[in-house]
C-alpha cells in the first residue's frame, strides 16, 4: 500500500552553545536552552505497507539477521520512536531468487483494504549488483549516523517493475 503523507508541526528549542561550540549547562547539570523555540514541519508516511527482501548466498547471515529482527536488543521504529512497525517483521527465509520471492509473497495489505481495492499495482524496486549499471541512483545508503554530519552513499537500482495483486473473493452484496 502506498500510504499517505501527513504533516506534523513540531516545536523544539535548541541548546545554548559556548564560544567553544560546547553545550552550556546549569549548575544542576541540566542543559541550557535558547529562549525562543522554533517550529518545524515533519512529514510522515501513514498507513503504508512495505515488503523488504534481502538476498545472500550466506544462509547463516540471513538466519542471524532474522533472529536479530525477531528479538531486537532495542525497540525498533521507523523514523521516529513513536512509529513502531506492525505485523511480524520476519516472514521467513525463502530458498529462491529475491525477485521471485517478492513476486510470490501474499499481499500484506489489511483485509478491509484488499476488499476495497480488489486489485493493486505494487511497485518493486531492486538494487543492482556490484558492477552493473543502475537505471537510477539514490543517495540514501547510510555511511555515517553522526548527528553532526550524517553522510549517505549512492545506491543503484534497476528500472521499476510492477506486480499486480488481486483479491479474487467475490462478494455479490458489495455493490449494494
Amino acid at each position: 500500500m502506498p500510504g499517505r503523507v501527513v504533516v506534523d508541526f513540531h516545536t523544539a528549542r535548541a541548546p545554548k552553545y559556548s564560544s567553544k561550540k560546547e553545550v552550556r549547562h546549569y549548575s544542576d547539570g541540566s542543559i541550557m536552552m535558547e529562549k525562543s523555540p522554533y517550529v518545524t514541519s515533519r512529514y510522515y508516511l501513514c498507513d503504508a505497507c512495505f515488503l523488504v527482501g534481502l538476498e545472500s548466498q550466506d544462509m547463516q547471515l540471513l538466519e542471524r539477521i532474522s533472529e536479530a529482527l525477531s528479538s531486537p536488543y532495542y525497540p525498533l521504529y521507523l523514523g521516529r520512536r513513536s512509529c513502531a512497525p506492525t505485523l511480524p517483521l520476519v516472514l521467513g527465509i525463502r530458498d529462491v531468487e529475491l525477485k521471485e520471492a517478492l513476486e510470490n509473497e501474499p499481499w500484506l495489505a489489511s483485509e478491509w483494504y484488499r476488499r476495497r481495492a480488489r486489485t493493486s499495482r505494487l511497485r518493486m524496486i531492486l538494487e543492482v549488483s556490484a558492477g552493473e549499471i543502475p537505471w537510477h541512483t539514490f543517495r540514501d545508503a547510510p555511511v555515517s549516523f553522526s548527528s553532526v554530519h550524517r553522510r549517505y552513499a549512492p545506491r543503484g537500482v534497476e528500472k521499476e517493475q510492477y506486480v499486480i495483486l488481486s483479491h479474487d473473493e467475490h462478494d455479490p452484496m458489495a455493490e449494494l
